[in-house]
């Protein structure tokens, strides 16, 4: 419909800005990490260094369409978004200002406070949403990080719909308003083959698809792609209007990566809580 045209042209709008951005590479960094990192990051680190430009500057390439929940991807050689966790490679990406630092702007736990939210459930404004459903699952104030994974499993299990039949009983208890939601819409992705978010982006569904697993889900990880690209463009018309040096370098999953300086610290933190809250 108009409304999600609309959308996807605000998002290609800021997109393509946010491309000419591009991100500044620490070569030396990156240099000495080829010749000591294991070889499955080599490939990813010569992409890389190979992509430099002569000032030491990389250019990324988005790809609006690359997943049917509206999930970024990169085109070409480089995917910023699978850079290895706890690998170092995400070191070689420095700021472009004297002064300057990359900051990570997160949501907490996205697409599980999305489900809840869209449910009406409580529990949305709660820091650890995992030590808050430990606490239901044991009945008791005190708890222990194994007891914490083991309620985040079943967190995760209710979006995500691969262990969901083996938590069942324990997630109808917990979330009684978010289950029939998952319910009604697992149910009607099946009758109907197709799914429509809140922003109206539709996902139409085959024959032998595991609706158990993807209808909700599908759902769930559109509306979080839908509401990361919205932020994303409100931000980069913010910085617009204030005419900040600052830039926004690259998007992961529900993630927003910016290049900044450190006399704009205090407006983009306010920036960020407005549009991302």
């Amino acid at each position: 419909d108009k409304a999600f045209y609309q959308h996807l042209q605000n998002a290609r709008t800021a997109l393509s800005k946010i491309e000419r951005n591009k991100i500044f590479i620490d070569e030396e960094y990156l240099l000495n990490y080829v010749s000591d990192c294991e070889e499955k990051n080599k490939h990813m680190a010569t992409a890389i260094l190979n992509n430099l430009d002569h000032k030491g500057y990389v250019q990324p390439s988005f790809n609006l369409m690359g997943t049917v929940t509206g999930r970024l991807t990169c085109s070409g050689n480089i995917n910023f978004h699978s850079l290895p966790n706890k690998q170092g490679l995400k070191k070689a990406i420095k700021s472009r200002f004297d002064d300057g630092f990359i900051l990570v702007a997160d949501w907490n736990a996205m697409e599980f406070r999305t489900a809840m939210a869209i449910a009406q459930q409580t529990m949305l404004s709660k820091t650890d949403i995992h030590t808050e459903a430990a606490k239901l699952i044991f009945q008791k104030e005190i708890i222990t990080e194994e007891e914490r994974e083991q309620a985040k499993i079943v967190n995760f299990a209710t979006i995500y719909g691969s262990t969901q039949r083996d938590h069942m009983e324990v997630i109808q208890e917990l979330y009684p308003k978010l289950f029939k939601v998952i319910s009604k819409i697992t149910q009607d992705a099946e009758q109907q083959r197709k799914t429509i978010n809140l922003f109206g982006r539709r996902r139409i569904f085959k024959k032998d698809t595991n609706f158990r697993t993807r209808g909700f889900n599908n759902y769930i990880q559109g509306i979080a792609a839908d509401l990361c690209l919205r932020s994303l463009y409100l931000l980069q018309e913010k910085f617009e209007e204030y005419n900040l040096e600052s830039k926004i370098i690259l998007t992961v999953h529900d993630s927003i990566v910016l290049d900044c300086t450190q006399k704009e610290t205090k407006v983009i933190g306010k920036l960020i809580r407005e549009v991302m809250t």
